[in-house]
């Protein structure tokens, strides 16, 4: 998390990855008390499909008018996958 002027940015990414194919995408962000609650969409290539061998880091940034203590990143099926909190 960064604060640039009045806005913060935050970056999830989904690590590096073999192929193209790979994507995430925040669909959601919910301020919870202090801290910040990311709905995210990770995308995966279907098993046989045809995707050039090439590595990749897929991320996304979104701004917020606001801060937080402590991210949670949560996935398309409501699993959590990544937190951070400030120290």
């Amino acid at each position: 998390m960064e604060k640039r002027g009045d806005r913060w940015f935050v970056t999830v990414y989904q690590g590096r990855q073999p192929s193209s194919g790979y994507a995430i995408r925040v669909e959601r962000a919910i301020g919870v008390g202090t801290a910040l609650r990311l709905r995210a969409r990770f995308t995966v290539p279907s098993p046989g499909s045809a995707t050039p061998t090439v590595a990749t880091s897929p991320a996304h940034t979104i701004s917020l008018p606001f801060g937080a203590d402590a991210i949670y990143l949560y996935d398309q099926d409501d699993r959590q996958r990544a937190e951070f909190v400030r120290p």
